[in-house]
């Protein structure tokens, strides 16, 4: 049996549910789930293996490009374009419990001209009532002319399967670019840094979790299958060191326990994390 392959980018503005539904698909929290702006800075690659097939999803940053948040716009820009122009089929998500869906003409444009196969993804429905499902299909078919329109629930894991299955039909012959055990192109270090990264964005203002980096110092695996991890907590601002503390150690403590708690459950072993604040200029 020839193998076949397919990359797929997902895109859509921030908070649509791209990590979400790239989480599901795959089966682990490989992308940050975040309310907040921007949270994929990294292009984050899941991967599904069935049969002779490999699936490749590229979860990119939101289509939300702010300049007092992130820093590494350019950056995030050239992994969303990568991304984007090395797949054969778009997600395009779309949060349908917002009052105004609309698709960015630019990369509607651009995506035509390099004759991208496009899936436009209703996510959320769980989140409003059903007779509004179906006049919104009809409004963004009559608007864009698009047929394929998918409602689904990412995070409640409706509609999914349909899409996996009519992508599947696109797919092409072709040599597998990971192995059949590969879930991700990240690496453990990868996503301990990023559960971390997210718990800052959850527990803290805007400014500090986008300026503040995440760097695993030291990683042990213990023969009772206990993981150790030491990450450093980089700071660009030294009055930043305050905030993250807390009063007496309040916020760097629920900061550590969340990250802790998704460590072990991503893992599948007990994870003791240690953190340290660092300044650097």
């Amino acid at each position: 049996m020839k193998s076949k392959i397919l990359n797929i980018c997902i895109i859509g503005n921030t908070n649509s549910g791209k990590s979400t539904f790239l989480n599901s698909i795959i089966g682990k929290e490989i992308s940050i789930s975040n309310k907040k702006r921007n949270t994929t800075i990294d292009s984050v690659v899941g991967i599904i293996n069935n049969r002779n097939l490999q699936m490749i999803f590229h979860d990119t940053p939101g289509m939300i490009f702010s300049k007092s948040e992130i820093s590494k716009k350019k950056e995030i820009k050239k992994n969303f374009w990568n991304s984007l122009l090395i797949s054969d089929v778009i997600l395009y998500f779309l949060d349908c419990t917002k009052n105004n869906i609309f698709l960015n003409s630019d990369i509607l444009k651009q995506l035509k001209k390099n004759k991208k196969n496009i899936f436009i993804i209703l996510n959320k429905i769980d989140l409003i009532e059903k007779n509004l499902i179906l006049p919104l299909i009809y409004k963004i078919f009559n608007q864009y002319k698009f047929e394929d329109i998918y409602p689904i629930s990412a995070k409640q894991k409706i509609g999914l399967n349909e899409i996996i299955n009519n992508l599947k039909k696109l797919s092409i012959k072709g040599k597998w670019q990971y192995e059949k055990n590969q879930v991700t192109d990240k690496d453990n270090s990868f996503i301990s840094e990023e559960i971390t990264r997210n718990s800052l964005l959850r527990n803290l203002n805007n400014e500090i979790p986008y300026s503040a980096k995440i760097i695993n110092h030291k990683w042990k695996l213990l023969r009772n299958n206990i993981i150790i991890i030491n990450q450093n907590i980089l700071i660009n601002k030294l009055n930043y060191k305050k905030i993250i503390i807390g009063k007496n150690g309040t916020m760097i403590e629920k900061i550590r326990k969340f990250s802790e708690k998704k460590l072990t459950k991503v893992f599948q072993k007990k994870v003791f994390l240690h953190l340290k604040i660092i300044f650097e200029k």
